[in-house]
C-alpha cells in the first residue's frame, strides 16, 4: 500500500497510545500491516547538555503515576535548583507532585535528568535516569 498516495480513510486505524511505551505503539502499527517487528539492541545514548529531557518526560511520567523531580546532571547529582534553592523532593515520596509543580519545574529545569522516587519513607530513595 502506498501510504503517501492513499486517502486517509484507507489508512489502517491505530489506537492512540495510552502509555509511554513507544515500542508497544510501534509494534501494534507493524502488526496492523501483518509484519513482525525486528529487535535490535540500541546503543546507550548520552544526551548532550542543553537538550530537553525533564521537559517533556517529567510531566508525562507524573500523568502515568510516577513521582518524579528534576535532577542536576554531572558527577554530583542532586535536586534541581527551583526558585533559587534546591528542590525538597521528600514530600513527593508520600504524594505525586501537582501538574502545576511539574510544569513549573519543567520551565526552570527543562534539560535536567528525571529522578523517580521509589518506596515510602523511611525507605524512600531517589532513582536517577542517567542521560
Amino acid at each position: 500500500m502506498d501510504l503517501l498516495a492513499s486517502d486517509a480513510a484507507d489508512l489502517p486505524q491505530v489506537e492512540p497510545p495510552s502509555d509511554l511505551d513507544g515500542a508497544g505503539v510501534l509494534d501494534r502499527l507493524i502488526a496492523s500491516y501483518g509484519a513482525e517487528p525486528v529487535r535490535t539492541r540500541a546503543p546507550a545514548v548520552q544526551r548532550p547538555a542543553g537538550e530537553f529531557f525533564f521537559d517533556p518526560m517529567g510531566p508525562n511520567l507524573v500523568v502515568q503515576g510516577w513521582s518524579v523531580f528534576p535532577q542536576t546532571r554531572g558527577e554530583r547529582r542532586g535536586p534541581a535548583l527551583i526558585d533559587g534553592r534546591g528542590l525538597a523532593w521528600k514530600p513527593f515520596a508520600e504524594r505525586l507532585p501537582t501538574d502545576r509543580d511539574v510544569r513549573w519545574w519543567a520551565i526552570q529545569a527543562p534539560s535536567h535528568n528525571v529522578a523517580a522516587i521509589m518506596g515510602r519513607p523511611p525507605a524512600a530513595r531517589s532513582l536517577s535516569t542517567s542521560t
